[in-house]
């Protein structure tokens, strides 16, 4: 095998573990979001969609704010060395206005000197039972 055909099984390769990955992502059961250390939503599945009452092409950019007005684990994630997870209840604002407490876990990492939260997001309590999402 020379370069050029290495090269290109590994581009193939590459592109294909990708598309695995959004697939994952997106036929997720929860609502799974990240954003960056400025608050910018860079990641938002399928679901997320549907728990938040809102299209993923209105909240990719949006401040992480516009979703969680409190961000109780900002504090204690905040810092370098910091708490690396973070789970709790969480009031919510919806896209349709609304607000709901959600069962909200979250993750930080370090990815190439940016920090990058996950959120890992289910509805809790009656609200499940009543609205399937």
């Amino acid at each position: 095998m020379d370069d050029k055909d290495f090269i290109k099984q590994a581009q193939q390769a590459l592109v294909r573990s990708q598309m695995e990955l959004v697939e994952i992502i997106d036929s997720a059961a929860d609502a799974i979001l990240t954003y960056d250390q400025d608050g910018s939503i860079i990641l938002y599945n399928t679901e997320a969609e549907k728990v938040f009452r809102s299209p993923a092409s209105n909240m990719l950019g949006e401040n992480i704010s516009k979703l969680f007005p409190d961000l109780p684990w900002s504090e204690a994630m905040a810092q370098e060395g910091a708490l690396q997870r973070w789970k709790g209840l969480v009031t919510a604002q919806l896209g349709d206005g609304a607000s709901e407490e959600l069962c909200v876990s979250v993750s930080r990492t370090e990815v190439e000197e940016r920090t990058l939260f996950t959120l890992v997001v289910r509805c809790c309590g009656d609200n499940c039972l009543r609205a399937p999402h």
